[in-house]
């Protein structure tokens, strides 16, 4: 993959190229995880729901997995 040279703005945003999104697979919209790792800042794509969808098919149900969320949601309040 090639690499490019972006620049960061005042508002600590930057653009990640056309070519580099398109050999990833990311789209508009899309988030990541941004973190600093040997002195470099990483960038790691998180998959979307769409993008996960029939991962988990033939391990759970939806009914189950709607309600671990539901426990998941009240453990966080």
């Amino acid at each position: 993959m090639r690499k490019k040279i972006v620049i960061l703005t005042r508002n600590r945003q930057t653009t990640v190229p056309k070519e580099i999104c398109d050999a990833l697979g990311v789209r508009e919209g899309a988030r990541f995880l941004v973190e600093a790792r040997e002195g470099r800042v990483v960038l790691t794509p998180i998959p979307s729901l769409e993008d996960l969808a029939g991962s988990w098919a033939g391990v759970t149900t939806p009914a189950a997995m709607k309600a671990k969320l539901d426990r998941l949601r009240e453990d966080w309040r």
